[in-house]
């Protein structure tokens, strides 16, 4: 609605120059052609009555495109104060709560099940055939619980001892420590058991 009044104002201002444009050369022209015929005019009577052309003082009209102008700037600048908003309040974001962490959940140890002692089978003799050498030999027994009593206990004092199986007529046990490779070393056991566990042993080859 503004921008048609804006419009017909513009063109009313267009027709009011275009009119003067053409209105004053008429005047001027006529003005000009009074003053020539004016001299070819007789004297005037006593009676003549005077009279002047008083030129009209024409305002310039301001230029339309410049009243336009100027009207689009008011426009925008009440357009561009309408739009500034005040700047809106800054909200503060609230701090976030720190997610409670459940307790970790312990694993369950399961009651482990008692372990079933199996009955201790008695040691087979040992047989250390492959390895020769010399052994010292301590006893011999018919009783495979008596040779391995004796094993045991030159064991615990720190000899290494084996019980042979002989089979023949009667089954004999040998109980013998060693084997050594040099027969001296042999000997140096056989007075270690006499010694210690008053043993008088024979130094034998072992195969």
């Amino acid at each position: 609605m503004e921008n048609n009044r804006i419009k017909q104002r513009i063109v009313g201002a267009v027709i009011l120059v275009s009119i003067a444009v053409i209105v004053l050369p008429m005047i001027l022209s006529e003005s000009g052609e009074r003053e020539i015929s004016s001299s070819n005019i007789p004297q005037k009577p006593e009676n003549w009555v005077k009279t002047e052309i008083i030129p009209l003082e024409i305002k310039k009209l301001p230029d339309p495109a410049d009243s336009v102008q100027r009207r689009v700037d008011q426009k925008s600048n009440s357009a561009e104060s309408a739009n500034i908003k005040e700047p809106s309040e800054i909200i503060m974001a609230s701090p976030v709560e720190e997610a409670v962490t459940a307790p970790e959940a312990k694993p369950v140890v399961k009651p482990k099940p008692p372990k079933t002692v199996s009955p201790r089978e008695p040691k087979k003799p040992e047989v250390i055939a492959t390895v020769s050498g010399w052994v010292v030999q301590v006893g011999s027994f018919s009783s495979q619980s008596n040779a391995m009593a004796l094993r045991d206990k030159l064991e615990a004092s720190g000899f290494n001892t084996f019980v042979e199986r002989v089979d023949g007529n009667n089954i004999v046990y040998r109980v013998r420590v060693g084997p050594e490779i040099k027969k001296a070393q042999a000997q140096v056991v056989k007075a270690a058991l006499k010694e210690k566990m008053a043993l008088d042993g024979l130094v034998i080859r072992h195969q």
